[in-house]
């Protein structure tokens, strides 16, 4: 099998695992909030398939390169973090724009923290201004 030939048997296997699991983004978000509850502290997505990587490296190691499969499930995982990493970076790209809407809004009817130290003094002394 030639390079070609291992990434066109990736896509189908990528293909098949989404129509049995659905998508892989979705997946993988439910599987690191589980490794995050079970495991008491933050995993993401994207390492996910890191960590999965891992294991299939090591399946390898032991059967000294013998082990097609994980080979495949290798390029498979890591098309998988691409995948990921761009949703996440279109992600955060429309949270900033959003957010920096919002903070241009909020400015506009902000009363200054200055405006309102001023007003809480001026109320303990029983005065108003």
């Amino acid at each position: 099998m030639n390079k070609i030939e291992a990434l066109e048997r990736v896509i189908g296997i990528v293909k098949d695992r989404q129509q049995d699991y659905g998508t892989a983004s979705k997946m993988t978000q439910n599987i690191a909030s589980m490794w995050t509850a079970y495991l008491g502290f933050p995993i993401e997505p994207y390492q996910v398939c890191m960590l999965n990587i891992m294991q299939k490296m090591m399946r390898l190691d032991v059967s000294q390169g013998n082990h097609l499969d994980s080979m495949l499930d290798i390029a498979g995982y890591a098309a998988i973090a691409v995948e990921i990493s761009g949703e996440k970076a279109s992600n955060e790209k429309q949270t900033n724009i959003v957010e920096e809407r919002v903070r241009r809004q909020l400015d506009a009817f902000i009363i200054p923290s200055t405006d309102i130290e001023i007003k809480e003094e001026a109320t303990e002394k029983g005065k108003t201004k």
